[in-house]
């Protein structure tokens, strides 16, 4: 079992940090890429292993009367977004992925699918699977499309990405209270700035057929859910200043609420250019209780909870119930980590539950006292570069190899 040993020795972090793009942003450009906008300019190194997967699944050719196996691996955008995707292409094709990725909600988007008229299936022998048949785009027999978002909005966005291609506007009516809902924004806001025409009014989105003149240019960000773990690391260390470079603020990703804790912790922040620096001036702070509702910025509440607990303020959040259908059942998870790492105290390995935001998360820790973390490679799938940021701000790495169950 392969584990990493973190330790700070000077606790005073200044640096630079450079960040993957959004695998939020870029996969839905992708998709729009491969559909509507060939001459896109996308840049060649996202830095996250599920844009790169995506980016594959698209280049690759899927000859008509074959049957093609696609292997998602863990990634549930990928997952998601493919559904439809492959729909609208035609063909034959079976779906696999991780266990954890199968077992995920996906029978919400499925059932809006069949209901559209595609013939797409979940089984579960002799594996989980999803299989779809189609002819294609002639296979499409409704243009108001109804999908359940109370587990994902993720559904939606799949949708929404595919609908142009109708040979008539779609209407597309949200069931359910959206969770998430901030990166369905994202994917309206995306769609317009590249020309679609879309348009939202509370639960009902409409969408134009229009699919000529599309930008062949769009500023791909930088992930605010990256950098979230390095403004918590500024609200950690006192007289510590770390520029974030080509962190912008835009209001496109909902992860950008991590600045809510910065403002709890009076870091200063100002944008330099196309990069953002943030300083701990070690001012005083007054609150000891936080209250927090993640339901639009979930995969920023992770970074808050440990943050909080290193410091010892009570967070009391909502909006978190949907944390449960991530890569791990993350509140769970973490809660039991924190509950180890006080009470045990030598020798303990932090679990990351093959979840990448979890190992990130638990990271954090080290600047209390040197941890160990197994299996850190699992940062691979939104952060390939995350240790080394963190060593060039100064943090001591050693990798260690355990025998399995130690």
């Amino acid at each position: 079992m392969e584990v990493l040993k973190l330790k700070w020795d000077d606790k005073r972090i200044t640096g630079n940090v450079d960040l993957p793009y959004s695998k939020s942003h870029f996969n839905r450009l992708l998709i729009l890429k491969k559909l509507f906008a060939n001459n896109l300019q996308l840049p060649t190194v996202p830095g996250s292993n599920d844009s790169d997967l995506l980016k594959d699944l698209l280049e690759r050719d899927y000859p008509k009367g074959e049957r093609h196996l696609i292997y998602v691996q863990d990634a549930g955008t990928a997952y998601r977004f493919l559904l439809p995707y492959f729909c609208m292409m035609g063909g034959e094709y079976i779906i696999k992925g991780s266990q954890r990725l199968m077992s995920r909600p996906i029978d919400p988007l499925i059932a809006a699918l069949n209901d559209m008229g595609f013939d797409i299936s979940r089984r579960a022998l002799p594996e989980l699977s999803v299989h779809i048949k189609s002819k294609g785009i002639s296979d499409l027999k409704l243009y108001h499309w109804k999908v359940d978002v109370s587990k994902s909005s993720q559904f939606a966005s799949a949708l929404l990405l595919i609908a142009p291609l109708s040979k008539k506007p779609i209407t597309l009516e949200l069931m359910g209270d959206a969770v998430s809902s901030g990166y369905l924004t994202m994917t309206i806001k995306t769609m317009q700035q590249l020309g679609f025409e879309v348009s939202q009014l509370n639960n009902v989105i409409q969408i134009g057929t229009k699919t000529t003149n599309i930008a062949s240019h769009v500023a791909v960000e930088k992930d605010w859910s990256s950098a979230s773990y390095f403004i918590a690391l500024a609200c950690l260390a006192p007289s510590s200043k770390i520029k974030i470079r080509g962190l912008i603020k835009s209001g496109l990703q909902p992860d950008e609420a991590i600045l809510d804790m910065a403002n709890i912790y009076n870091l200063k922040y100002s944008a330099e250019g196309n990069d953002m620096v943030f300083e701990n001036m070690d001012l005083p702070r007054d609150n000891l209780v936080v209250n927090r509702d993640y339901t639009l910025c979930p995969d920023i509440a992770l970074t808050e909870i440990v943050t909080h607990y290193i410091n010892r303020i009570h967070l009391s959040y909502t909006g978190i119930d949907h944390l449960a259908f991530k890569e791990s059942d993350r509140l769970t998870n973490i809660l039991e980590e924190l509950k180890q790492f006080e009470s045990v105290k030598d020798g303990l390995v932090l679990k990351t539950y093959n979840d990448h935001r979890m190992a990130m998360s638990l990271a954090l820790l080290s600047f209390i006292k040197p941890i160990r973390i197994e299996n850190p490679r699992v940062v691979d799938k939104s952060f390939a570069d995350f240790w080394q940021q963190l060593e060039s701000l100064g943090l001591k790495t050693e990798i260690i190899n355990l025998p399995h169950g130690q």
